[in-house]
C-alpha cells in the first residue's frame, strides 16, 4: 500500500448490521460504569422482534461481568436500526477505544455507533462549535473487531447469543 493512499472506511448501507444514535451524556455515563479492568468491550445489538430490543455494552473484568443496556424505546436512544433478525455481537479492545470514549465523547451532543458485517465499529460524534451555533462538526473513530475467542473468564459468543435471544438480562 502506498503511504499516500487514502484508506476508505465508508460503510455502504448494504453492509451495515446496525446503527444506533444515542445522547452523548448517557453514553458517557455508560462508559464510566463499565469495568476498567476488562481488556475487551463487547457491543451487542438485539433487533426486534426479539424480546427487549437494545444496544448492550458488556465488559468482563476482575469484578465480574458488567452490562449496560440502552433499550430501543428509551429516551437516550434516538435511532435504532438493525438489518438482521438475530443478535449481533462484536468485541473490541478497550484500550483501542479509549481515545474515542474520552475527549470526543465529552465534547459531543450525540454519538452514532455503526457496525458492519465484518464487525468494524464506527463511532461518530456530533460536536457543536459554539453554544448557539447550529453548525456541527463530526469526529469519527473506526475500530477493528477483536479475535472471537473465549477470554480468561470462559466467555464465548454462543452463551451470550442464547441469553440475548431469550431476553435474559
Amino acid at each position: 500500500m502506498d503511504a499516500l493512499e487514502v484508506l476508505d472506511f465508508d460503510f455502504p448501507g448494504s453492509q451495515l448490521i446496525s446503527k444506533v444514535i444515542i445522547k452523548s451524556d448517557c453514553m458517557q455515563e455508560a462508559f464510566s460504569e463499565l469495568d476498567v479492568t476488562s481488556d475487551v468491550l463487547e457491543v451487542a445489538t438485539v433487533p426486534p422482534p426479539l424480546p427487549q430490543p437494545r444496544l448492550r455494552l458488556t465488559t468482563y473484568g476482575f469484578t465480574g461481568t458488567t452490562h449496560y443496556d440502552f433499550p430501543r424505546d428509551s429516551d437516550p436512544v434516538e435511532v435504532f436500526e438493525c438489518t438482521t433478525t438475530e443478535p449481533y455481537i462484536a468485541r473490541y479492545r478497550l484500550a483501542l477505544l479509549r481515545p474515542a470514549t474520552t475527549r470526543a465523547l465529552s465534547l459531543s451532543s450525540r454519538v452514532s455507533l455503526r457496525m458492519n458485517e465484518k464487525g468494524f465499529l464506527s463511532l461518530q460524534y456530533m460536536i457543536h462549535t459554539g453554544t448557539n451555533d447550529p453548525v456541527a462538526s463530526f469526529v469519527e473513530f473506526f475500530c477493528v473487531p477483536d479475535v472471537d475467542e473465549p477470554n480468561e473468564h470462559g466467555y464465548a459468543n454462543a452463551d451470550t447469543l442464547t441469553q440475548l435471544r431469550a431476553g435474559i438480562p
